[in-house]
């Protein structure tokens, strides 16, 4: 049954099979075939509307059908009884807010199309399927148990893409399978813990910012084709949260403008098709010490997850900025010293050795991951060394000039390459002082050949 009128004042459906219009009742009667839906389709005004079910004894349950009605004040769902019956709202305008405070609804619950310019909040209720597909201010999720949750707009009503301006979930009291999809979500934030019995599912979603914050994944949490919408500057922020066996596949965060993980555990995470922005990668020397730590144990995290998924690339990539953190935070640690270390040597001596290591591997070969600098390593050094060596007669029969011909170019270059050679013997060498730069030169290049054979296999297994 269609009921189609100017002006819906105070809208109250109170049982099963009956319906209160400006507080005139259409009974039983006004429905010549038999109770059946109610659809009620107008252009004005629903000042107040309130689903309470009693119906006890009843046993029809005709679905609910709003279809571009504008709602002036609260709209209210509230039962002590197991609701049976499908209510849609299509194309509707909410000017205020949309409470669920309890119930049990059998079937469904749809916002299709439309507009909620209030808050949506969920504070209580069991529902067999509640469907957002409307765009809205702000969405609040804080409690129920969901066989099917879908903030999902399929782009039928009618625009291919809806938008939510907030977003908040608290998983804490929240059981069931949720799904967000096809959305564009200015502000998402996810908190509490997801139980082993709920699944999060976000695919086709365009952010601007998204905050983990105290999230708990005990269940399952997949994310599939993020997109962060580059005119709004957008983040992510993960804190304090243990994402669990949380999957993220095709995520493209370069273009996110802050990222930002801490205090996060992210060991068991899988990484698919994920881009990172390469100001992630960056650390810098003048921040505090807890910030360093921090950082070095969050890309720690990142090699080891990349490292049980086989990928050795972003493995050797983080192993690189975690050991660049960890480098600066002994840098940090010592600068942050109190008394009595008051002096800079009082305060090199802590950690001094591993600084040291951290720096030369650094410096002659990125932490075993690049070729080209043992080899600058070993000319930068072995040159000096073997001019002095040549300066003091200590190679003969080369000395210093300024002959350049093909012949003797050819014959310095021969004998530095000896030089560098630290498996050459010592049988027609003079035992002098000219060993010193030789022990130091062989010293050197064994281990620049060491960085430089490490770097190119490490990704042979």
């Amino acid at each position: 049954m269609t009921i189609q009128t100017d002006q819906l004042n105070d809208l109250s459906i109170e049982s099963y099979n009956q319906l209160f219009v400006n507080r005139g009742k259409f009974a039983p009667e006004y429905f010549p075939n038999g109770p059946g839906d109610l659809h009620i389709k107008r252009k004005k005004v629903l000042f107040r509307l309130t689903i309470v079910d009693y119906g006890v004894g009843i046993g029809h349950n005709p679905n609910i059908t709003f279809e571009g009605c504008e709602f002036t004040d609260n709209v209210r769902f509230n039962s002590d009884t197991v609701i049976k019956r499908d209510i849609k709202f299509i194309n509707c305008t909410f000017k205020k807010d949309v409470t669920f405070e309890s119930g049990e609804f059998k079937k469904e619950v749809q916002f299709l199309g439309g507009e909620i310019e209030g808050v949506l909040i969920v504070e209580s209720g069991k529902f067999e399927k509640l469907h957002i597909a409307c765009d809205a201010a702000e969405v609040k999720i804080e409690k129920g148990n969901y066989t099917d949750l879908s903030i999902y707009n399929p782009g039928e009503y009618p625009d291919p893409l809806r938008s939510i301006d907030n977003l908040s979930i608290d998983f804490k009291l929240i059981t069931g399978n949720v799904r967000i999809e096809g959305y564009s979500i200015r502000n998402l934030k996810l908190t509490g813990t997801v139980n082993k019995d709920t699944e999060l599912l976000m695919k086709e979603m365009f952010f601007s910012k998204i905050k983990f914050e105290n999230l708990y994944c005990n269940g399952k949490i997949r994310i599939f084709d993020l997109i962060a919408s580059a005119r709004l500057s957008p983040g992510l922020e993960i804190t304090n949260s243990n994402l669990g066996k949380m999957d993220i596949v095709n995520v493209n965060l370069r273009s996110v403008y802050a990222l930002s993980i801490k205090s996060s555990y992210l060991v068991e995470c899988t990484f698919v098709n994920v881009t990172w922005p390469d100001s992630f990668f960056n650390v810098y020397e003048n921040t505090l010490e807890s910030i360093l730590l921090d950082n070095k144990e969050t890309f720690r995290q990142l090699k080891y997850a990349y490292s049980k998924q086989g990928d050795s690339v972003m493995e050797h990539k983080f192993h690189g900025v975690e050991l660049d953190a960890y480098r600066f935070y002994l840098k940090a640690k010592r600068r942050e010293m109190k008394p009595p270390y008051n002096s800079k040597f009082e305060r090199w001596k802590k950690h001094r050795q591993t600084s040291i290591i951290l720096l030369l591997s650094k410096i002659t070969s990125n932490y075993g991951q690049s070729f080209a600098a043992p080899l600058v390593t070993i000319l930068v050094t072995g040159v000096p060394l073997f001019v002095l060596m040549v300066a003091f007669n200590k190679i003969p029969p080369l000395k210093l000039g300024f002959n350049f011909s093909l012949g003797n170019i050819s014959t310095t270059v021969a004998h530095w390459l000896n030089f560098i050679n630290p498996l050459r013997r010592y049988d027609n060498q003079d035992v002098n002082g000219g060993l010193i730069f030789d022990f130091v030169m062989r010293i050197i290049s064994s281990f620049c050949i060491y960085n430089f054979i490490r770097a190119t296999r490490r990704f042979v297994k």
